[in-house]
């Protein structure tokens, strides 16, 4: 490790709070999640951590950024596999093809991603552009992610987006003839006043127009503001009301060849987004950015929410730590369980086995009477329907937050573990006596057995994995 060599060039100290070993990632591969905040303006439902600011800050946040990965890529060495990079917001389009240009090609200096690796960032279509859209792919970019919510220019307006429906189509354009290898869209769903009748308008057009991924997403209202200016624009479907619109997705997308691979997102053949599917199957990810979330060897942590405040803990050399818990076997092993059950690939039973000597057909008894079509009941699909979180690892909406900066949140485990041991992973649990036996266990593990009963998606596994899942973070 030249951990000198990093703290010269960028004034920060190695934390063994947010890292633990400082072998942590020599083996194995990660992803990597990169948060810019900045948005133009900040859409009333939305809950993230977005901040309106002008170019200043937006310079000074770029500058504090660079000088983290460097720092962070000097202290893990021998560094990592990076399978997937994923930078989100905020609107990463909004810095501009320049200053998004330096930090896309400092992450691909910086990180050692794996030959057809994934290389993902957020646009917004207002932004599109040869020039910014050579930027990206000039990175090595090769996944584009448009936030562009709705085709209807009216229901944009509600929703104080800054594009047109045909600025969005056009968006789509400019990124196929950019060259990215995939490009995918998000449709946003349960607005007020939003018909059924143009939902199914959006899911045709995207179908039409040739996108590679849809990612549709309940609309959430979780602030006070956010509900009153609903209030104000009409009614609302609840979450009855959704099952209807989630039920055309399925109709709509899939009839156009799209996979329904996990509760929110349909992807054509081979374009499912690997960063998310990564982290459904419990896959390690480096977090770099303002309120950034990460997970590496058994230690879950996230950073300072604000710029301003990362900014400073640059410049002065402060931690960016905000909080971390070490989850210990139990907790891993509910993760294992819950978190596959949002995909259509289901829990690995065999690896449940290897990894924690956990059998959870003799835990829980055989599997009960698979459910009818794909192995979702209609409540299972009203369940799936009412998912209201944007899944991308490592970025939560505000309401996921901790109480305040610098306080570690309650360990959960019996006491802290080596995080980078292998051998941890392998320990075998004496179930009766180790594992949570609370009725939300039960519940997660009878979704369980009724999904490994169809081999096939369940909706309904969807409310579990909600209530209980650690990772519910937010796209």
């Amino acid at each position: 490790m030249s951990s000198s060599r990093a703290e010269g060039k960028a004034g920060l100290s190695w934390d063994p709070h947010r890292f633990g070993r400082t072998d942590i990632c020599a083996s194995g591969s990660i992803g990597a999640y990169v948060h810019f905040p900045f948005c133009r303006r900040h859409c009333w439902y939305c809950d993230f951590n977005v901040h309106v600011a002008g170019n200043d800050a937006v310079a000074e946040y770029l500058d504090a950024l660079e000088t983290e990965i460097a720092a962070v890529t000097g202290f893990l060495e021998p560094s990592p596999r990076v399978e997937t990079i994923y930078v989100g917001g905020g609107t990463p389009s909004h810095a501009g093809p320049g200053r998004l240009g330096r930090l896309l090609g400092d992450l691909r200096a910086s990180l050692l991603l794996a030959p057809g690796g994934e290389f993902s960032v957020e646009a917004n279509p207002a932004d599109a552009g040869a020039e910014i859209f050579s930027a990206m792919t000039g990175a090595g970019v090769t996944r584009l992610s448009l936030g562009v919510q709705s085709f209807a220019d009216r229901r944009l307006g509600l929703l104080d987006r800054d594009h047109s429906g045909d600025e969005a189509e056009r968006a789509v354009e400019l990124a196929a003839s950019a060259g990215f290898g995939s490009v995918s869209i998000d449709l946003i769903y349960g607005a007020p006043g939003q018909s059924l009748a143009e939902w199914r308008s959006d899911l045709e057009r995207a179908a039409r127009i040739g996108v590679d991924h849809v990612s549709c997403y309940a609309l959430t209202l979780d602030s006070r503001r956010s509900k009153a200016r609903s209030e104000e624009l009409g009614k609302a479907p609840d979450g009855d009301g959704m099952f209807a619109y989630y039920q055309a997705a399925l109709e709509i997308l899939e009839s156009a060849g799209f996979d329904h691979y996990e509760t929110s997102n349909w992807a054509r053949p081979g374009h499912r987004c690997r960063h998310n599917g990564s982290v459904w199957a419990g896959g390690r990810y480096l977090p770099l950015g303002c309120g950034a979330h990460g997970f590496l060897g058994e230690r879950r942590y996230h950073l300072v929410r604000r710029p301003d405040r990362y900014a400073d803990r640059i410049r002065t050399g402060g931690t960016l730590l905000a909080g971390s818990e070490v989850l210990g076997e139990a907790d891993l092993l509910r993760e294992a369980v819950a978190l596959p059950l949002r995909t259509a690939a289901g829990i690995d039973l065999s690896g449940l086995q290897d990894r924690f000597g956990y059998d959870l057909h003799a835990e829980h008894g055989p599997p009960g009477r698979a459910t009818g079509g794909r192995g979702a009941t209609d409540q299972g699909k009203r369940s799936a329907a009412s998912v209201q979180s944007r899944d991308v690892p490592g970025r939560r909406a505000r309401r996921k937050a901790p109480a305040r900066d610098g306080a570690p949140t309650a360990n959960r485990s019996r006491g802290p573990r080596n995080p980078g041991s292998r051998a941890t992973h392998a320990r075998r649990l004496d179930a009766p006596a180790r594992i949570d036996r609370s009725p939300e266990w039960q519940l997660i593990a009878q979704f369980a057995m009724q999904r490994t009963a169809s081999r096939n998606w369940c909706a309904s596994c969807a409310r579990a994995e909600r209530s209980h899942s650690p990772t519910r973070v937010s796209r």
